[in-house]
């Protein structure tokens, strides 16, 4: 019973962890498209 509650501790900080990450990404892929925007608009 406790070896499952940690497996599921363990799963649910990895899939955070992975969110963050993809969070991370999404937001400097955005930024670099705005960048490129700009760049294209000046």
């Amino acid at each position: 019973m406790q070896s499952e509650d940690i497996s599921i501790t363990n799963a649910s900080v990895i899939h955070a962890q992975s969110d963050v990450i993809n969070q991370h990404c999404f937001d400097r892929r955005r930024a670099t498209r705005t960048l490129r925007l700009q760049a294209i608009l000046i």
